[in-house]
């Protein structure tokens, strides 16, 4: 691998979610897949087992809440360290959205107590959809 592409410090924002290099053995071809962030949309589906273990309200079994996320502009990483940062949620999400997108994605907390209806920060915006008896988990269809 090319030593210098591997030194390539990763800019700060990226460091805080844990990247610290880019290690790419190339530079690019230089094209552009999606100039604006409407021009890519990207949304979670939801998979009938999890949609059978949901109640719209906190329950004695489900006391774990789901939030709906939608971001336009920012990855997925960046957009739950922001979060956590105003609101105090440690927020698990599924998987990692693109950040040249509009996006809709799915993230539980492990706070049963602290529970947050909706939160708009321009960007992100953070909604309460539901609750569920486990936290959000990845799985493989």
């Amino acid at each position: 691998m090319n030593d210098s592409l591997m030194n390539k410090s990763s800019p700060d924002i990226d460091k805080l979610a844990g990247i610290e290099y880019y290690t790419t053995e190339f530079e690019g071809i230089g094209g552009t897949i999606k100039k604006n962030t409407e021009d890519f949309h990207v949304q979670e589906i939801i998979n009938d087992i999890f949609l059978s273990q949901i109640s719209p309200e906190q329950t004695a079994n489900n006391i774990f809440p789901v939030y709906e996320i939608r971001k336009k502009g920012i990855d997925s990483s960046h957009a739950i360290l922001t979060l956590r940062k105003k609101t105090g949620l440690d927020l698990k999400i599924v998987g990692i959205k693109d950040a040249k997108a509009t996006t809709i994605q799915y993230a539980s907390s492990s706070s049963t107590r602290k529970i947050i209806k909706n939160i708009d920060l321009g960007k992100i915006k953070l909604t309460l959809v539901t609750s569920q008896e486990n936290q959000l988990k990845r799985t493989i269809w």
